[in-house]
């Protein structure tokens, strides 16, 4: 129940406007070392092969925001995902930068891909094997939003999904000599 409130008070703060972006300059590795720990140890936990792509990557956005959204997808995608892989990867894309959650879980029919983001909607919930309330893509949307995108998504069943952003006029030109690509993996 404190879960499904917890959600509950997150969302209205979000459509009241209280959530304001902070944006600074940092590094994609930063957002992925910041939730490696509890996402590395939920797709231990479902056997799930996380990769983690483009750390060196220099980002202008809220880096605390961008945290909870890959949280949030990511947990969604490896919840959809047993005994599967799941890829967080961070590209350049001329002056921004996509970030893409991928995985090779049950995927959902284009028929409800309307639904996704809508408040207790759950698709995948007896693949997980637990129960939520269906927030999670519905708090992700609203995060989106304040970082000034959307999500899309591609998925059918069968051949697992792939939720991104772009973040427009994200991208920090780097210096020569910066690094411009890392490579995080953690094998269950």
């Amino acid at each position: 129940m404190t879960r499904l409130l917890d959600g509950l008070v997150e969302l209205s703060r979000f459509d009241a406007g209280i959530v304001k972006a902070q944006t600074v300059a940092f590094l994609a590795s930063d957002v992925f070392v910041r939730e490696y720990a509890s996402l590395g140890q939920q797709a231990g936990q479902r056997d799930v092969e996380l990769v983690w792509h483009g750390g060196g990557t220099l980002i202008h956005s809220d880096p605390a925001l961008l945290a909870a959204l890959v949280h949030r997808l990511a947990s969604n995608a490896i919840a959809s995902a047993p005994h599967g892989r799941v890829l967080i990867a961070v590209r350049r894309r001329g002056d921004g930068v996509r970030l893409e959650i991928r995985d090779n879980g049950v995927g959902i029919d284009a028929t409800q891909h309307g639904r996704i983001f809508d408040e207790f909607v759950q698709f995948n919930a007896a693949v997980d094997g637990t129960t939520g309330y269906g927030l999670g893509l519905a708090i992700a949307q609203r995060i989106a939003a304040v970082l000034g995108s959307r999500i899309g998504v591609r998925s059918e069943p069968g051949r697992g999904s792939t939720f991104w952003i772009d973040l427009r006029g994200a991208a920090v030109h780097h210096r020569p000599g910066n690094p411009v690509h890392a490579v995080f993996r953690q094998a269950s």
